[in-house]
């Protein structure tokens, strides 16, 4: 059996592991202040994420590692991390021309490019020919050694994890970042200061990336991840409550009968509810499940502040487009023949010792995170949440072509609605399509930091897909 835990309450731990992290930082981010929630999470995650791509350990510099966290978070349109990721490479002696983009980049550095694409885009798709490229490198110099590329998978796979994560959550830039600040009456955009290096030959060369520069001057860094404008929400007060009586009485009730009972609930369209149910407003401690007039502002989010394309190659975005999996195709990834504990683990302990068993701590809290409460944080009973953690977890993993043996996959529309089902697809593998409308509305009624759970679960098991999915390739040849 599991070993659940509710993390630590948020008292005098919390604070003085705040402080820590300021210490380490210079900074306390406001991604740190959101896995502040979870503070058992986020002190086994600034672990792993200090260990690769801080420390010294492995064959990659800090400066590449810090380079390909930008091409990641380039990828997934990402404005935060890449911010981030670019103070990074600066702070660890990067080149100021490389943030002119790829092409002024070492080939070895650009070729990994398409191994970034295929696991953000077709994870189900990387083949041994994909790796085995990258191993002979083609020019002398120009190859990627085994260890290198366990490196970078793990890298990739951790910045994926994270772009769901903040885009999920509408984690807004640093203060000091672009997009994090404005100047009243200026009339031109202000850059952050990971640009002050830049230099000025970067220029917009599509409509798209002009209109997102110029929101800037609109939305005052509202935020990213999220959009503000309002589209019909529909009343999840009552999906909520049979979703936990589905959790109060799994117990009782066979498999067969629960999703019996879930379709036919999936059939029912708002329209078709009693007009009592359409009316009712949700009591909630922080109200985020805002009605469209509440909502008085329609910008667009997810701001993208400058061209993150020239960190994309372009030959390769053309040629691996964003695909959904086809569960009739014979592309399943099966957990049984290769997880993240049995083999994933000791492949990255191999070249980074440690970090696997690490990883596998980070997966089991990202799974068993719980207060014994939905919706409610004080209950008369507790409620047992883990056949919906489960559900969003191997739900995430299924839509990337993986698939877990013994999980009972017939769960997933017993305790997932077709709305809930829409917001897993699209942070998974599309986050910068979240809208704020998603936030408020992702099928149940939540809390907020429940739903930062439900988004930490969805970015983790991501995470932990690609993962495999990588090394496993990796570890044939």
């Amino acid at each position: 059996m599991q070993d659940y835990t509710g993390g630590r309450p948020s008292d005098e731990y919390v604070r003085q592991m705040m402080i820590k992290t300021f210490t380490d930082e210079g900074r306390l981010a406001n991604l740190f202040r959101i896995l502040s929630f979870f503070p058992t999470f986020y002190e086994l995650f600034h672990v792993t994420f200090t260990k690769l791509l801080k420390g010294s350990m492995g064959p990659l510099n800090r400066t590449w590692k810090s380079y390909i966290g930008l091409m990641v978070a380039s990828e997934q349109q990402c404005q935060y991390l890449a911010s981030v990721m670019k103070i990074e490479f600066l702070y660890n002696g990067g080149d100021p021309n490389w943030l002119i983009g790829l092409d002024y980049v070492p080939t070895k550095l650009r070729n990994i490019s398409a191994l970034i694409l295929k696991l953000a885009r077709q994870p189900w798709r990387l083949n041994s020919d994909d790796i085995s490229h990258l191993l002979a490198g083609g020019v002398l110099g120009d190859a990627w050694s085994r260890g290198e590329l366990v490196q970078v998978t793990l890298i990739i796979g951790t910045f994926l994890g994270l772009s769901s994560f903040i885009m999920g959550c509408g984690i807004v830039p640093e203060i000091d970042m672009t997009g994090g600040f404005i100047i009243p009456n200026q009339q031109q955009a202000c850059n952050g200061i990971e640009n002050e290096l830049d230099l000025p030959t970067v220029h917009f060369d599509n409509d798209r990336q002009q209109h997102q520069q110029h929101q800037f001057y609109t939305d005052h860094g509202i935020g990213l991840g999220l959009t503000t404008s309002s589209t019909d929400l529909v009343d999840t007060e009552k999906t909520t409550k049979e979703l936990i009586h589905k959790l109060k009485t799994k117990k009782n009730c066979t498999i067969k009968e629960q999703i019996l009972e879930s379709f036919e609930k999936m059939k029912v369209s708002p329209e078709e509810e009693d007009e009592e149910d359409r009316t009712k407003t949700p009591k909630m401690t922080i109200d985020t499940n805002l009605k469209p007039e509440d909502d008085p502002t329609t910008t667009e989010a997810n701001v993208i502040f400058e061209d993150l394309q020239r960190f994309v190659e372009p030959t390769l975005n053309e040629e691996i487009q964003s695909s959904a999996f086809d569960p009739d195709t014979d592309e399943y990834f099966m957990l049984g023949d290769y997880c993240w504990e049995d083999h994933g683990c000791d492949l990255a302990n191999h070249y980074l010792p440690g970090i696997g068993d690490d990883l596998v701590t980070e997966f089991q809290e990202a799974q068993t995170i719980t207060d014994w409460s939905i919706f409610h944080p004080v209950a008369e009973e507790v409620v047992d949440t883990s056949p919906l953690r489960n559900a969003i977890w191997y739900y995430t993993q299924k839509i990337m072509g993986v698939t877990k043996e013994d999980y009972t996959y017939s769960d997933i529309p017993t305790y997932l609605n077709d709305r809930t089902t829409q917001y897993i697809q699209d942070l998974c593998m599309s986050p910068y399509k979240i809208r704020k409308s998603d936030w408020t509305n992702i099928g149940i009624v939540l809390r907020p930091e429940e739903k930062c759970h439900v988004n930490l679960l969805v970015a983790s098991a991501r995470k932990q897909a690609v993962l495999c999915q990588g090394l496993s390739i990796i570890s044939e040849l």
